[in-house]
């Protein structure tokens, strides 16, 4: 009987959905950004997961850009920091889809999505400040700032919400929401218009006039070289200290050992030239060389 009775609960009682853990992924950084795991901060760099509980942040001059496993891309602007909270890959009955919450805590951001992820599906809520939204689509642009919090739907249908409100469906592009400080509601936009989306979007962008570290990228940047370590040793922890990911390799050369401070990931000679024409006279950076990564 008892044996009967266990069969009985365990056909009666619907089986949990199967939950997978995931992971974000830093695709693109312009220096400096830091990614602050418990106690410690360190500079961020391509390819840099990025888990539940981290918090990404950009300088006065950085940018970052985040791969979603389902292949949506956050693209953050300066001053902006950002907080994965949840990140899983759920199954129902319907298949497989990502469900994952985001913190955009201060700061610029652009949510979109490539060609290889619109059939993804996807349940991601990203609170903007005070302002959630319920992402259903591929394409929004938000900020949270000191006077208000906002949400523009570019393309696809989100729902708004804030607390103890319900939420509203979007589903016309240039519609959003703001919640400016003091208020309790969501209000609607101003006009927004395509010329204001446009003024608004290099800000989210990698900056052209900034060199790009890409995960893609096949170039290491040489900033220091010496025969002794404590000759670069200074150098290094100071970039590293101001949010740039640059350690130190040890290489021989003629059987000479040399101690070189180094970044990875450079995006071109382009964006080697202007990062490391940036940091000359710098961090005690006198020069720099480019060479293909190994």
């Amino acid at each position: 009987m008892r044996f009967l009775f266990l069969a009985m609960i365990l056909t009666l009682t619907p089986l949990a959905a199967p939950v997978e853990a995931a992971e974000a992924v830093v695709h693109a950084v312009q220096s400096p950004a830091w990614i602050e795991r418990g106690n410690r901060a360190i500079p961020a760099r391509p390819g840099s997961p990025l888990r539940p509980g981290d918090l990404l942040r950009t300088g006065a001059s950085g940018r970052a850009q985040v791969d979603l496993p389902e292949g949506s891309r956050v693209k953050l602007g300066s001053d902006t920091e950002f907080r994965p909270t949840r990140i899983v890959e759920r199954e129902d009955e319907d298949g497989g889809f990502l469900d994952a919450a985001l913190d955009v805590l201060k700061g610029a951001f652009r949510f979109t999505t490539g060609l290889a992820g619109q059939e993804r599906r996807r349940s991601i809520d990203v609170k903007v400040g005070a302002v959630t939204a319920g992402i259903r689509g591929t394409d929004l642009w938000g900020r949270s700032g000191p006077d208000e919090d906002f949400v523009v739907l570019l393309e696809g249908r989100i729902e708004m919400s804030t607390e103890g409100m319900a939420p509203e469906v979007l589903t016309e592009p240039l519609d959003g929401r703001r919640l400016r400080t003091g208020q309790a509601q969501l209000e609607p936009m101003p006009e927004v218009t395509m010329e204001l989306i446009q003024q608004l979007a290099p800000l989210t962008e990698l900056d052209p006039e900034l060199g790009a570290l890409t995960a893609d990228g096949e170039l290491q940047l040489v900033l220091a070289s010496s025969r002794y370590p404590r000759g670069v040793e200074d150098i290094q922890a100071q970039l590293e200290s101001a949010g740039f990911p640059a350690y130190i390799e040890a290489v021989q050369v003629d059987g000479v050992m040399w101690h070189r401070v180094v970044i990875d990931n450079v995006a071109s000679v382009e964006d080697g030239q202007q990062l490391g024409g940036s940091l000359v006279g710098q961090f005690g950076v006198n020069g720099y060389w480019l060479r293909p990564m190994n």
